[in-house]
């Protein structure tokens, strides 16, 4: 039921700042419900937007952009392999780990999704 309901949210074309807080609302209520790593990874990466206030205040274009073409794309990966194993594309959409692999850290964002360093584990 979750995955259905926030797979139309997370399309390139449809994804916006202004739906981070309905996205994380419904990752939450999904965690809540049906406890997992996919829907506590899931709602992690929103509420951390919406701390950071994506959904209330202007994105800087390059993180925005940033955001929908190397995150996005393995967030929709890891909702298209359930009920499967999606534990790839997790771990391949954690910032912190990408950040690492082409050694380049942008100070100036926050720890997108620190919960998800436990990937990290290689």
């Amino acid at each position: 039921m979750y995955v259905t309901q926030l797979m139309p949210l997370l399309v390139k074309g449809t994804f916006t700042p202004g739906s981070v807080t309905t996205i994380a609302t419904l990752c939450d209520d999904w965690f809540q419900d049906e406890a997992s790593l996919v829907s506590f990874v899931f709602r992690s990466v929103f509420f951390d937007l919406r701390a950071r206030d994506w959904d209330q205040q202007g994105v800087p274009t390059s993180e925005f952009d940033s955001f929908v073409a190397e995150i996005l794309p393995r967030l929709n990966a890891a909702l298209t392999a359930l009920p499967g194993d999606p534990t790839a594309s997790l771990k391949a959409a954690n910032p912190r780990r990408r950040d690492a692999r082409t050694a380049r850290l942008d100070t100036n964002r926050s720890s997108l999704c620190d919960s998800c360093c436990f990937f990290d584990q290689n």
